[in-house]
């Protein structure tokens, strides 16, 4: 049990909230602004990378945020 809760402080200690706020202000820009400039474009493919690229970091920022209040609730 020591290893992993090594492991798991160790994650979540790079996942800082300064990190994880720039990985949701990234994804959103990357989803809503990019995508849209890149479709006016007509660059769909491009369009759809920065779409589905701003859905994984917002996705990954709250998944390190929430698991990091898990953590710090249970732990």
């Amino acid at each position: 049990m020591p290893f992993f809760q090594f492991a798991v402080e160790y994650i979540f200690g790079i996942f800082s909230d300064w990190m994880v706020l720039v990985m949701v202000i990234c994804g959103l820009w990357s989803l809503f602004m990019v995508s849209r400039g890149l479709a006016g474009r007509k660059l769909r493919r491009e369009a759809d990378y920065a779409f589905y690229g701003g859905w994984f970091y917002l996705g990954l920022g709250l998944a390190a945020f929430i698991g990091g209040r898990l953590y710090n609730f249970f732990f």
